[in-house]
């Protein structure tokens, strides 16, 4: 928490809950199962009340310029992040060298896990159905296969 003003806010950062989990097993000959769990409650953010659109200058009135009224600090958060990483890893020996193998996706439970509100976005969206998502998003589903080798 934090102190401005005399009112205390939760900080920015803040996330009061975290779970963090990781995992290595050996699971047939050569080959290593990898498991990573993160999750934890979304992080406080400052809402934004009301947006207007007011002159950018006295001398081109006509070109408005968006303005956003901003709600009482870090009182909203945003959904939680959950995110699942799996992998599997085959290590050997090939033409002198030891090789690994690794084939990996992570976010495997394609979440969109928000990060932050997009408030511009949000505005600009809000006024149509499906396409309302506010913030701004982490990984998607991404897969993966890497190869190591040393001589």
């Amino acid at each position: 928490r934090q102190e401005i003003g005399g009112a205390t806010y939760p900080t920015a950062w803040d996330a009061p809950h975290t779970l963090a989990l990781f995992a290595s097993v050996p699971f047939w000959r050569k080959w290593t199962l990898n498991a990573v769990v993160q999750t934890h409650s979304g992080r406080a953010t400052t809402p934004v009340l009301a947006r207007s659109y007011e002159p950018s200058s006295f001398a081109e009135l006509n070109d408005l310029t968006a303005r956003y009224l901003r709600g009482e600090r870090n009182s909203l958060r945003i959904p939680p992040y959950r995110r699942l990483d799996l992998g599997v890893r085959r290590m050997g020996r090939l033409w002198g060298a030891d090789f690994t193998l690794a084939i990996q996706v992570l976010n495997i439970l394609a979440r969109d896990n928000p990060i932050d509100y997009d408030w511009q976005q949000y505005f600009a969206f809000a006024g149509v159905p499906g396409l309302a998502r506010p913030g701004r998003s982490g990984l998607p589903i991404v897969p993966s296969i890497g190869v190591e080798a040393r001589w």
